[in-house]
């Protein structure tokens, strides 16, 4: 399961938000492609989510290797609604996976 935190945002913010997916993979895997971003329920809007190319370190303290994070930039939502947030992913040991974290619009 990728880092989990809930996330939160503004409904007229536009965001980059990262899945962090390095306690799910193995040393050698990496994420090979992003099939889906979705959200439950629908109402937010995902840009293209890329795999990032270098080390990721997060204000906590935390970092991901490249290949080891998903990045997708997210909008709108519903003031006061919780949504699940579920990124489909391969790898290059050719498993599937699915990372999902939690996102709360608050304006």
């Amino acid at each position: 399961m990728a880092h989990q935190t809930v996330l939160e945002k503004r409904s007229y913010e536009s965001i980059l938000y990262d899945f962090d997916c390095t306690d799910d993979l193995s040393a050698s895997e990496t994420i090979s492609s992003v099939a889906t971003v979705t959200s439950e329920p629908t109402g937010l809007t995902f840009g293209t989510a890329v795999i990032n190319t270098s080390t990721t370190t997060y204000p906590d303290g935390r970092s991901a290797a490249a290949g080891k994070a998903i990045q997708v930039r997210i909008s709108g939502g519903t003031n006061g609604v919780q949504y699940k947030i579920r990124a489909r992913y391969a790898t290059n040991l050719s498993n599937s996976r699915e990372a999902t974290t939690a996102l709360k619009v608050r304006d």
